[in-house]
């Protein structure tokens, strides 16, 4: 069937396969965000100390996932994203 990606859930071969796909996001982004995978889960984490520059730099890499997604073939699922701040406090 045309148009149709990815592997059925439950499959042992999702993960792996997963992985084989993505790996290349991690070079796509090292120089943009730290990136942590764990079998279907990503998660980025973006430092910057000042709240305007953080911002900038939150779009920049968001911008760049956008592309990445795009130029894969994939479409990422919002319902299961989330962001978290967290601030030093001194």
């Amino acid at each position: 069937m045309e148009g149709i990606n990815g592997v059925p859930q439950g499959r042992n071969l999702g993960p792996l396969l997963f992985n084989l796909y993505v790996n290349d996001l991690l070079v796509y982004l090292k120089d943009k965000a730290e990136v942590t995978m764990y079998a279907d889960d990503c998660a980025l984490i973006i430092l910057e100390n000042e709240a305007q520059s953080l911002e900038i730099k939150i779009n920049d890499v968001l911008k760049s996932i956008d592309k990445w997604f795009c130029a894969n073939n994939l479409k990422m699922n919002l319902n299961k994203s989330s962001f978290m701040l967290i601030k030093k406090v001194i």
